[in-house]
């Protein structure tokens, strides 16, 4: 059995590895390379991402940082621009048999894939489009292979049984684009 690392990257905007939006729900596995490709197949299969470029990359998860890929895979297509904050998120929460510490974990939705962030609060078409993606990590998987929930703290994993969305916006400030100009000034 191995626990990996998934690195999901939604390409938005540039083709910069620094603005690539990354989730990473993890996984035991006894076939890191059939996880790779139902991985890749499950978000071609997703609405919300069909043609969309995106990355999957799996990692050991027990192994110290940093090491090379165990799988690389994933789409190409044309780049599609953020007409919002790229910081905007919606929060796919999940548990593995209980929802206390240890047990939960969440991963952090680009707004872009769900649907343009309009109203204050996620709509509940959004909270449904994010909520398909616990389908596209949790099913449709190789035998043997389980979304988890992996704890560093305890170096053990729980397979997700839960999920949840709810109707907040979050915010992931390390998704910023890196500033390219500013407006300057001198008071009188």
């Amino acid at each position: 059995m191995t626990y990996v690392r998934a690195q999901i990257g939604f390409i938005y905007d540039t083709q910069l590895p620094r603005d690539v939006m990354l989730v990473t729900p993890h996984y035991s596995t006894n076939n890191v390379a059939a996880l790779g490709d139902a991985l890749v197949a499950n978000l071609k299969a997703n609405a919300q991402v069909l043609t969309k470029p995106f990355t999957v990359n799996l990692y050991d998860a027990t192994a110290p940082s940093p090491g090379g890929p165990m799988y690389s895979g994933g789409q190409s297509g044309s780049t599609p621009n953020s007409i919002t904050p790229r910081e905007v998120a919606i929060c796919l929460s999940y548990y593995g048999g209980f929802n206390r510490p240890t047990f939960r974990g969440r991963l952090y939705l680009p707004a872009q894939i769900v649907g343009t962030p309009s109203v204050k609060q996620p709509s509940n078409a959004q909270m449904v489009a994010a909520g398909s993606f616990a389908t596209t990590f949790g099913k449709n998987l190789p035998s043997g292979s389980y979304w988890v929930v992996w704890s560093r703290k305890k170096s053990s994993a729980a397979q997700v049984t839960d999920w949840w969305v709810d109707n907040e916006w979050d915010t992931v400030r390390s998704r910023g684009m890196k500033a390219d100009s500013r407006v300057t000034g001198k008071l009188p």
